[in-house]
């Protein structure tokens, strides 16, 4: 809950009541001294326990689920027994603790959290607060939890044959349907770091069967075709994780839904069943729910745990409007696995590259703003009437010694993905060297960025839209124009074949997967390993209702 503690017995959710029974003032964490100045309060058995604010204020920091005034909801999700019912806030944090590699601080940990979960459920957005601003810095649980290893170990197992020691809590997830799994480079246990960066060097290569809570079973294979030996041990690095399809739930008209899965079932690569959007065999395990509806004679595309706000339609039951959703489907997938790319084997500190998001005010002057629990943006009142928000983004590199290339996306509400913050899609940026992201408006580059709600949608009564800021971090060169997509609603074409880049690496092959999930990494190849990591800002802009008059 909010600020600590709430009293909700009117909200109707899913929770426990406050409880009002006195509590001892020893079991706070005061001092003597605080504690015997408050003795004299009121503390009888038939009034209200005591108050937050009689307590000595102490040093703290206060991750909540959600604002005092909403409620925290659970719905479902994949877990190693396959869906399980769990809060949102508590599933992506720990989705995130698995994924984070580097050993993540507080603000790190919660900017990728907040972006997350409104995206999975409505009307939660999970705050931070922290008595000293300067404690979010600081490792979470001041390091208890370490870092994932970036290496593992292939070994032998008398029962499950060949496993690695990295399993569900270690982020590693279950293979996807179709085949897509987690891949994995092997080389001799003896390989010293530089080794196990160049894929020249690998052995060969193995892949996920299944996941168990520590470890998981694996196919290996060496290059040379030669057997591995079963007395020797392995070192294991990842090269791609699986990217699972979008799991949609159908609902309406049965000959409707059918030309939808007949749609989907050539949507793929050459003429096969799309490999990024799948019906789901359970409603609850669906993220998404494709309607089919008759009487109004369209398709209805909605987030499942959300009302109809932002729904994608498309006109008419027959065959062409069934590709069209298809498509639709497929771009919806894409926006969704742009939003949750991540690598949990990164090196990489979070922090390798600083994003400042500053206010533009209205006399042109720049407020830092505070992106811990992600920005809040409302319209002001000016002069000449409501002004929208107006940003400025800067990127820094803060490490001492590396050079970074850096890419910084926007994924919007409608499902685009824009990358053209800066420009050709990335910089690189030297060890302390800064880069300001720039739009291109009327021909001409600014650093001034427009935030606002198109006049379309306030008048159908959206008065609030949420962006998701997402600055990629590489130690090598990669293409972000991989992740492109205009916003919905999409034409009948077909999307654009993507091509990789000249200079192969893990990283714009896993991008370039977002669209085409059928290309993996060749051990003995020339393609790099590149180590990089990912920033989330959710970015929340508020629009004020038209004004109604009220008569009596």
């Amino acid at each position: 809950s909010g600020s600590g503690t709430r009293d909700a017995e009117d909200v109707i959710a899913r929770q426990e009541r406050a409880d009002k029974r006195t509590r001892p003032i020893a079991s706070y964490i005061v001092t003597p001294e605080q504690a015997a100045g408050l003795q004299g309060q009121g503390t009888g058995a038939g009034k209200p326990a005591m108050p937050w604010a009689a307590i000595a204020s102490s040093r703290h920091i206060l991750l909540a689920a959600c604002r005092p005034e909403q409620t925290a909801k659970e719905t479902y999700f994949p877990g190693p027994a396959g869906l399980e019912r769990r809060g949102a806030f508590s599933y992506y944090l720990q989705d995130t603790l698995q994924q984070g590699g580097a050993t993540l601080g507080y603000r790190d940990l919660f900017k990728r959290v907040n972006a997350l979960v409104p995206q999975r459920v409505a009307d939660q957005h999970p705050q931070l607060e922290a008595s000293e601003p300067a404690d979010l810095e600081q490792p979470f649980l001041g390091g208890a939890i370490p870092a994932a290893p970036t290496t593992f170990t292939l070994s032998a197992d008398p029962e499950l044959g060949w496993v690695v020691d990295a399993g569900a809590v270690h982020g590693i997830p279950q293979p996807a349907e179709g085949g897509d799994t987690t891949q994995l480079a092997l080389f001799p246990f003896d390989a010293g770091p530089a080794s196990l960066r160049d894929p020249r060097q690998a052995i060969g290569q193995a892949s996920v069967l299944r996941v168990y809570p520590g470890q998981s079973r694996v196919a290996p294979a060496r290059t040379d075709g030669a057997a591995l030996d079963y007395q020797t041990t392995y070192k294991a690095v990842i090269t791609s994780t699986p990217l699972p399809p979008l799991a949609v739930a159908f609902e309406g008209d049965p000959a409707a839904l059918d030309l939808v899965r007949r749609a989907l079932a050539t949507a793929g690569p050459d003429g096969g069943p799309s490999l990024l959007a799948r019906e789901s065999p359970e409603v609850a395990g669906a993220e998404y729910r494709l309607q089919a509806d008759a009487a109004a004679g369209r398709y209805r595309i909605r987030r499942a745990t959300e009302a109809l706000r932002l729904a994608v339609e498309t006109p008419g039951l027959d065959a062409g409007s069934a590709m069209i959703v298809a498509r639709r489907l497929e771009h919806i997938a894409r926006w969704v696995s742009t939003a949750r790319l991540t690598n949990p084997a990164t090196q990489l500190p979070r922090d390798a590259v600083r994003l400042e998001i500053f206010r533009e005010q209205a006399g042109g002057e720049l407020a830092l703003l505070d992106t811990s629990s992600g920005l809040r943006l409302a319209y002001e009142q000016g002069d000449g009437g409501w002004r929208w928000p107006r940003l400025q983004m800067r990127l820094h590199n803060t490490t001492a010694d590396q050079r970074l290339f850096c890419m910084l996306l926007d994924l919007t509400e409608d499902y685009s993905v824009y990358t053209g913050l800066l420009p050709r899609g990335g910089v690189w940026l030297e060890p302390g060297e800064e880069a300001w992201a720039t739009v291109l408006v009327r021909g001409r580059l600014r650093k001034t960025i427009d935030l606002f709600i198109p006049d379309a949608l306030w008048r159908q009564g959206v008065t609030e839209t949420r962006d998701i800021l997402k600055l990629i971090v590489s130690t090598d060169e990669a293409d972000a124009t991989l992740l492109q997509q205009d916003d919905l609603p999409v034409t009948a074409l077909p999307p654009a074949t993507r091509s990789f880049p000249p200079r192969p690496n893990t990283l714009n092959r896993l991008m370039a997967r977002v669209h085409t999930r059928a290309a993996h990494v060749v051990p003995g190849s020339e393609e790099a390993f590149s180590d990089w990591t990912t920033v989330e800002v959710a970015a929340t802009v508020v629009r004020p209702a038209e004004a109604v008059v009220v008569t009596g």
